[in-house]
């Protein structure tokens, strides 16, 4: 089961929650460069990123241990 959690965040390259994340941290930027009203939900939405890799790192060491 925490392979299938590791695949939906990261693994997945085309629908991993990260690749997602990620294309919406682009559109923020530039949203941001266009308005600073988009600056904190910016900045929110780089810190959900960061959550969720030190999620999947940590699914990821306890799958390696697990084998």
């Amino acid at each position: 089961m925490s392979q299938e959690v590791l695949q939906g965040l990261c693994e997945t390259k085309q629908q991993s929650i990260m690749s997602q994340l990620y294309f919406s941290q682009k559109q923020m930027i530039e949203l941001s460069a266009m308005d600073h009203y988009f600056n904190d939900l910016l900045n929110m939405l780089k810190e959900a990123i960061i959550q969720i890799k030190e999620v999947s790192d940590e699914i990821r060491h306890y799958s390696q241990k697990s084998i």
